[in-house]
């Protein structure tokens, strides 16, 4: 039984193995976002991060990687619209300084 201590280990942590997204998620903040995906509080995937990862047995390191993956992931998707956010607002700028109007939305 290989994937027991996994099973194990996610049970122990309350992740989810799978689950189903709200129709109103992308409206959630994004500490939210995370303790939904993970099924983690941003206090347990912090304390879950911290441990060391050469001592790691192999399901722990499966759950650490898991963490990692997750908050990398929603972190990428942060930047993402920050940097749409930012390059919308030099678009509009650019266009309002040559004089044409732009619609908000």
């Amino acid at each position: 039984m290989a994937g027991t201590p996994i099973r194990a280990a996610r049970r122990a942590l309350n992740v989810p193995a799978s689950f189903q997204l709200p129709h109103d998620f992308d409206s959630w903040p994004d500490a939210r976002k995370i303790e939904r995906m993970m099924g983690l509080s941003l206090t347990q995937a912090a304390r879950v991060l911290s441990w060391p990862v050469d001592e790691l047995a192999p399901h722990r390191l499966a759950i650490w990687d898991q963490v990692r993956k997750h908050l990398w992931n929603v972190c990428l998707r942060v930047q993402e619209r920050r940097l749409d956010r930012e390059a919308e607002e030099a678009f509009r700028e650019a266009m309002e300084r040559s004089g044409a109007t732009v619609a908000r939305t």
